[in-house]
């Protein structure tokens, strides 16, 4: 990446998504949040990839897409003028969801007469997005800080999406050294099994 700042303001996209996730509720998973030397990330929770959801507005959907949104929040609060094009992928998920949930199933008339129903769904969820990231910042804060700290290690052969880099180093937290982290902040989540 040609932004010197994208690789510390990645800390603070992944930990946007993890942080919110957990203060809605969500389960963690082991595999934690990791970042590459591009500053390129992922993290983990359940329901980050949910199964196609019903037509009817679904809450799962609803919590994905403002952890979805959360990312890219964060990352510009730290760094307000990086890059979006880190979040892309983060994008067209949510978009899709948003489609699934509220234009799945729909005649093209429908459809039509639903994107504004969409548009207002959107930023509805992003709004809230932005309050959870602003609540609770100093534990977004302190999640991407511990991260960055953390020492440059060799990918594991393990993680369940290998292809998210193609750089061998990255550094990470796993889900118990996350939930450790949130308690010191007052949120309190478990791991999925």
């Amino acid at each position: 990446m040609s932004d010197p700042c994208y690789p510390e303001s990645g800390a603070y996209h992944e930990a946007g998504h993890i942080v919110v996730a957990a203060a809605q509720g969500m389960l963690l998973c082991i595999h934690g949040v990791h970042v590459d030397r591009d500053g390129k990330g992922i993290s983990y929770y359940d329901n980050r990839k949910p199964e196609p959801v019903r037509r009817e507005l679904d809450r799962k959907g609803e919590q994905t897409i403002i952890s979805l949104f959360a990312g890219l929040i964060a990352q510009q609060k730290f760094h307000a003028n990086c890059s979006t094009a880190g979040a892309s992928h983060d994008s067209a998920w949510i978009e899709w969801l948003l489609a699934q949930m509220y234009l799945g199933g729909h005649s093209a008339a429908e459809m039509r007469m639903s994107e504004a129903r969409l548009a207002e769904a959107r930023q509805k969820l992003r709004e809230e997005a932005i309050r959870l990231v602003d609540t609770h910042w100093t534990v977004i804060e302190a999640l991407a800080k511990a991260l960055l700290a953390n020492s440059w290690m060799q990918r594991p052969p393990c993680e369940p999406e290998p292809g998210w880099s193609e750089l061998p180093e990255e550094k990470t937290i796993d889900g118990a050294g996350i939930l450790a982290i949130l308690k010191g902040h007052g949120i309190f989540t478990s791991l999925s099994s």
